[in-house]
C-alpha cells in the first residue's frame, strides 16, 4: 500500500510538472508573438515619428509665434533683422540713405558709415527671410527651421544609437521651453541650428563627397551671419570627421565652400 501511494504521487508530481511545462511553454510563446507584435507597430510607428515630431514642434513653435507675441519680432535683435530683409526687398541694398537730420534716427544696434545707415548685423539670415516676407510669411521662417532641426536631429540619433535615444532626444528638444521660443521668434539661433544639424547629417549618415561639400555650403553660410560661429563649427567638425575616419580628400572638399564664400565676403561690395 505504501508503495502503491508512494507510485501515485510520483506520478501526480510528474503530471503537475508537464503541465506546468506546457504552461511555461505557451506563456513564452505568447510573450513572443505579442512581443514581435509590439515590435513591429513601433517600428511602423518609428518611420513616421521624425515626421510627426517635426509637425509637432512646428505647430507649437507657429501657435506661440502667432497668438503670444502676434506675429512680430520681439526682440530688438529680431527687429533689426526683419527690418534689415525689408530694406532689401525695396532697395535691393541692405542699408538706407541717412537723412540731414540724422542724429535724431540714431537706434540701438543702427550704425552709420559713409552716410548710410545699416543695421550691426551681417544681412545673411535676412537673406533667407526675404522670399517669406515677400509672400507675408515671414513669421513661419523659424518655426519651420524648428521642425526641420526636430527631424533632422531624430534621424542623427536613429543612426548613432538607435531608435529609443532618437524619441527622446526629440522629446526632450520638442517641450524644452527654450528651445519653443527661439523658434517663435526672428533670431538666428534656430536657423543656425538647422544648418548644423543639415551638416552633421549629411556627413555622418550620408558621407559621399557631394553631402560633404553641401555640408561645406552649410556651414559657409555662417559667415554671412554669424562669422565666429562658422569658425567654431569648421574646426569641430574637422575633427568629428577625424573621428568618424574621413580622409584628407573629404576635408577638403569640405573646407572649399568656406575658402570661396570667405573670399566672397571680403570683396563684396556694400
Amino acid at each position: 500500500c505504501i508503495r502503491d501511494r508512494e507510485y501515485e504521487s510520483a506520478l501526480e508530481l510528474i503530471e503537475e510538472m508537464e503541465e506546468k511545462s506546457v504552461l511555461n511553454e505557451f506563456e513564452q510563446l505568447s510573450s513572443q508573438i505579442l512581443k514581435s507584435k509590439v515590435l513591429n507597430y513601433i517600428g511602423f510607428f518609428d518611420k513616421g515619428l521624425e515626421l510627426a515630431t517635426a509637425t509637432l514642434e512646428k505647430s507649437q513653435s507657429l501657435g506661440e509665434q502667432v497668438f503670444v507675441f502676434d506675429s512680430i519680432p520681439h526682440v530688438i535683435d529680431a527687429a533689426h533683422f526683419l527690418w534689415t530683409a525689408r530694406v532689401f526687398i525695396e532697395t535691393g541694398r541692405f542699408h538706407l540713405p541717412a537723412s540731414e537730420f540724422y542724429e535724431y534716427y540714431r537706434n540701438t544696434f543702427n550704425v552709420m558709415i559713409d552716410g548710410r545707415y545699416f543695421s550691426l548685423f551681417l544681412p545673411g539670415f535676412s537673406i533667407f527671410l526675404v522670399p517669406f516676407e515677400l509672400l507675408g510669411i515671414a513669421h513661419l521662417f523659424t518655426p519651420l527651421c524648428n521642425g526641420i532641426s526636430i527631424f533632422l536631429l531624430g534621424k542623427i540619433a536613429d543612426r548613432h544609437s538607435g531608435g529609443r535615444t532618437s524619441f527622446f532626444a526629440m522629446f526632450f528638444a520638442v517641450f524644452s521651453s527654450f528651445y519653443l521660443f527661439m523658434g517663435a521668434s526672428f533670431m538666428t539661433h534656430t536657423f543656425n541650428l538647422m544648418l548644423t544639424l543639415f551638416a552633421i547629417y549629411l556627413i555622418f549618415n550620408r558621407g559621399s563627397l557631394k553631402a560633404i561639400f553641401l555640408a561645406g555650403i552649410c556651414g559657409a553660410i555662417f559667415l554671412f551671419i554669424r562669422p565666429q560661429n562658422s569658425v567654431f563649427f569648421y574646426g569641430a567638425t574637422i575633427v568629428f570627421m577625424l573621428f568618424q575616419r574621413k580622409g584628407l580628400k573629404e576635408m577638403a572638399v569640405f573646407t572649399v565652400p568656406f575658402v570661396s564664400v570667405s573670399y566672397t565676403h571680403l570683396t563684396l561690395p556694400t
